[in-house]
């Protein structure tokens, strides 16, 4: 039976500059031009307004995964090493680990060149955790917790 849901229509975007409540909703992989591995991140609001950020696998830029693992309070203790170049698909599945935790994230409009035209696009700036509400693990009827992955 079909059912009429504007909120996972998709085709809103986040296009307000400022703080938004936000839920990691998809990670997607693909490799760029220099064979980077790059995953573009979903993030979702509850009324179902989306934004997407690019995390690159690359050394220097492993700091925003850090932030978003603050951000997002996710269950990993710190010290843990992840091999992220050494194995393959490990930086995807790392950050498909944090599907479904929330952050608040800052977003402020990007000024850029397109064929000598000046184009504005909305950017995710910062990430910080929310306010203080950490999500319980999700339960099977029976009341025993799934264990987070990482």
């Amino acid at each position: 039976m079909f059912e009429i849901n504007r909120k996972d229509a998709g085709g809103r975007y986040i296009d307000a500059e400022g703080d938004h409540l936000v839920t990691v909703s998809k990670v997607e992989e693909n490799l760029d031009a220099k064979g980077r591995e790059v995953c573009k991140v979903t993030f979702k609001t509850d009324d179902g307004a989306t934004i997407n950020d690019r995390f690159i696998n690359q050394e220097n830029l492993w700091f925003r995964v850090n932030q978003m693992v603050v951000a997002t309070r996710h269950n990993v203790p710190d010290g843990t090493k992840y091999d992220f170049t050494g194995v393959k698909g490990s930086y995807a599945a790392f950050l498909r680990s944090m599907i479904g935790l929330d952050l608040i994230i800052t977003v402020k409009p990007e000024e850029y060149q397109l064929n000598g035209e000046t184009k504005k696009a909305m950017r995710v700036k910062r990430m910080k955790a929310s306010d203080g509400a950490v999500k319980l693990p999700v339960s099977d009827n029976d009341g025993s917790a799934d264990e987070v992955p990482f």
